[in-house]
């Protein structure tokens, strides 16, 4: 017998039953045939519609696999359950066609046009998750699950009221339902009504502990708080937020689950942002935490995967059985340990978001103090403006350094004091959720309360070491050559120009002898010689008291007599040094092209250009080049 058969058959019952003349019943019957026939016709419409989108975005390869292992699934229930399996391993598309399927299969059962009702609402699309969903109320009248997910789709078209109206339906048939609850009571703390928000997020918290839900009480009650001006609640079912010991009997099923955070290692700053690769693997590697979990709803979810319904007891002790509602009660222990892991962690981010905003202002007013007595170099040539903006960069890596490091030490203190506490806490969240999770009747509701204790625990795992990796970046250093010089004295004084023009008239003086080379300018002397390919030049910067030695290999070529056209290159060592000793030591490299034209009496040049490599250990690497250039 079909579904409308079905409703027929029902409503002359009741007909019978009334003693109602037969005429109106009959019409009664015949309304409510067509109303089943519209909301069926409406349904498997938007149904396929929603398939046929579906499919016209899905890539060929996935979409024949998946077609393939529907196939394969024998009822419309398995389709339903492989859907909801997709769903919460994050493959929402995936999930939405095998349900559409699942419905195709079976329209006459609710269930694939409720959750995929559900699914839409999860995706914003109100309106159609309202057809499929009033579809499913009228074959399933008053479930409650159906009426939940029916509130929420009319909660996101912003009507409140009828949302409400379904709300209400709803817990009348479950009086704690866990969604139901929870949106009455954000719905009434939204009207300022505490008392009756309160007693509707317990209600959801009795139902099944949502950490949503905690949240939301836990807002409350400190809103009611500081409207009281009180400092703690006195009400008897939200107990102080100090969670109760862990149980003596408590598993310790953290194998999968890493609750070791890592730590600052460093002793100053330079090693710390140099971890800064390792934290941002420690992240990275952190969300694989969630691989084993999302296997485990999926095998929670899948219908052809579930363990039988016997009894969730722990292996090694024997549990005394208890009901379903005590054992919803004594989950409360563990929720208060939840709620101690959410406060640490609510306080290390407060501190971490703080430090992040000190150390920006700190970072964009040292760099604007830099930016200025750079722009003091610019009227300087040559040398002079290149020692300029090298005490300009030592003076910037000073200031950093005095304003980092003390800052540094503060937040390693802090993370070092807040790790453990963490750690503790969540290892309590865990454990006290296993131990009451044993005392359901439900094998498969007890591995439910275990995965949502471990998910919640690894999404914060995730969140603190990713913060980490953010401060090693928040204290990075302005510029890259502050860690590759010795530590510098913070500054005294301005940056005095002065300290680098050399008052001198001297145009300079070059001497060529049989293999030697001497030049002499303000500043500086230079002395350089050949032997064979063997190249070495000697040079003296009297101002500044510091030196270079090349030492090298070198060679040059010409070619031509009216346009005469030459090479030459060099490649070796420099050592740089000052009066005292070596300060560093790398490897140089030019190579220089040009053509002339020869005239009588002197040469012409018509083209040149070049390149000047060196990189040292103690210095940043620098690249010069001359582009080519040629006479008009």
């Amino acid at each position: 017998m079909g579904k409308l058969s079905r409703v027929t058959a029902v409503a002359a019952v009741i007909c019978i039953l009334l003693l109602l003349p037969a005429e109106s019943c009959s019409r009664d019957a015949v309304a409510e045939n067509t109303i089943m026939a519209d909301a069926r016709t409406d349904a498997l419409k938007t149904v396929g519609d929603l398939r046929a989108s579906l499919e016209a975005r899905a890539q060929a390869a996935p979409l024949r696999r998946l077609s393939q292992t529907m196939k394969s699934v024998g009822s419309a229930r398995e389709l339903n359950g492989y859907g909801m399996t997709l769903f919460l391993a994050r493959m929402p598309a995936n999930a939405l066609i095998v349900l559409t399927e699942a419905a195709r299969r079976s329209p006459d059962d609710f269930l694939p046009f409720n959750n995929l009702g559900a699914i839409l609402n999860n995706l914003g699309q109100y309106e159609k998750a309202l057809i499929l969903l009033r579809y499913a109320d009228r074959l399933s009248p008053n479930n409650a699950m159906v009426l939940s997910n029916l509130g929420v789709a009319e909660l996101g078209r912003r009507r409140e009221k009828e949302a409400e109206a379904l709300f209400l339906r709803a817990i009348a048939r479950a009086p704690n339902h866990p969604e139901a609850n929870y949106a009455l009571g954000a719905l009434s703390a939204r009207r300022g009504d505490a008392q009756a928000a309160q007693q509707y997020l317990n209600s959801s918290l009795e139902g099944a502990f949502t950490p949503k839900a905690a949240r939301a009480l836990k807002s409350l009650e400190k809103e009611s708080r500081r409207a009281a001006g009180k400092q703690r609640s006195t009400k008897r079912d939200r107990p102080s937020a100090q969670p109760p010991p862990v149980p003596q009997q408590a598993s310790k099923e953290n194998e999968k689950l890493r609750l070791v955070l890592p730590m600052i290692e460093a002793e100053s700053l330079p090693e710390f942002v140099g971890a800064q690769k390792t934290y941002q693997a420690e992240a990275d590697a952190a969300y694989a935490i969630g691989k084993p979990l999302v296997l485990g709803l999926r095998d929670l979810a899948n219908p052809l995967n579930q363990v039988p319904a016997e009894a969730a007891v722990q292996k090694g002790r024997i549990v005394i059985a208890l009901a379903d509602g005590k054992a919803k009660r004594g989950f409360e222990n563990a929720s208060l340990w939840y709620s101690a892991l959410e406060d640490l962690n609510n306080e290390y981010a407060t501190h971490v978001t703080g430090m992040m905003k000190k150390l920006t202002a700190i970072g964009a007013e040292h760099h604007q103090i830099y930016e200025t007595e750079l722009k003091k170099c610019l009227p300087l040539r040559g040398r002079a403006r290149d020692a300029c903006e090298a005490e300009a960069k030592r003076r910037a890596c000073g200031r950093y350094f005095e304003a980092f490091e003390p800052l540094f030490q503060e937040f390693k203190k802090a993370y070092e004091s807040f790790v453990p506490r963490w750690q503790t806490a969540a290892e309590g969240y865990i454990r006290t959720a296993d131990y009451w999770a044993s005392f359901y009747a439900d094998p498969l509701e007890a591995k439910g309360r275990r995965l949502d204790a471990r998910v919640e625990s690894a999404r914060q795992y995730a969140g603190i070491v990713a913060y980490l990796d953010g401060m090693s970046n928040a204290f990075g250093p302005p510029l890259s050559v502050c860690f590759q010089m010795p530590k510098p004295p913070p500054p005294t004084g301005e940056l005095r120009l002065e300290d680098f023009v050399v008052p001198c008239s001297f145009s300079g003086i070059d001497l060529s002898f049989d293999g030697v080379a001497v030049g002499i300018d303000c500043t500086s002397v230079t002395i350089g010689g050949e032997l064979g390919p063997l190249v070495g030049e000697l040079e003296w910067n009297f101002v500044e008291k510091t030196g270079t030695l090349f030492i090298g290999v070198g060679g040059e070529i010409t070619a031509g007599k009216l346009i005469s056209v030459g090479a030459s290159a060099k490649l070796g060592l420099v050592l740089s040094f000052d009066r005292e000793n070596f300060t560093d030591i790398g490897l140089k490299g030019e190579a220089e092209m040009g053509a002339s034209l020869a005239v009588p009496g002197h040469a012409i040049d018509i083209a040149k250009a070049g390149r000047n490599e060196q990189i040292g250990l103690n210095s940043a690497p620098s690249i010069s080049r001359t582009l080519p250039s040629f006479l008009e």
